[in-house]
């Protein structure tokens, strides 16, 4: 399957160099793009992307996780089991309470 995009083609200029080419390819991010299209599509399997935690914990990486296609998850994620639940609440450094996210998925070893 060949999939070519005419509304954003570019081609490399002669006196453009290797370096210069990578950082339009990489800043133009059609590649990434394409891959999840395919991935959606079923063409292709994406990389699964190990967790990552972010202000709120894992909540962001835990939400991704659950949106996807559930054979790609099970291939790849095995659901981590915590005692108490995966969402504790924390005091902040203001005196107020925050909720912290815990990782439900982890990669499969």
């Amino acid at each position: 399957m060949v999939v070519i995009d005419f509304a954003v083609l570019r081609i490399c200029d002669k006196d453009e160099t290797d370096e210069e080419w990578e950082e339009e390819v990489r800043s133009q991010d059609e590649l990434h793009g394409m891959q999840l299209i395919l991935h959606r599509h079923r063409f292709r399997d994406r990389t699964p992307p190990p967790p990552v935690e972010g202000f709120t914990g894992y909540m962001d990486f835990n939400r991704m996780i659950e949106r996807e296609r559930l054979d790609w998850r099970n291939r790849y994620y095995e659901p981590v089991v915590k005692e108490g639940g995966h969402l504790e609440m924390l005091d902040n450094w203001k005196g107020g309470r925050k909720e912290y996210h815990h990782a439900v998925w982890k990669l499969k070893t």
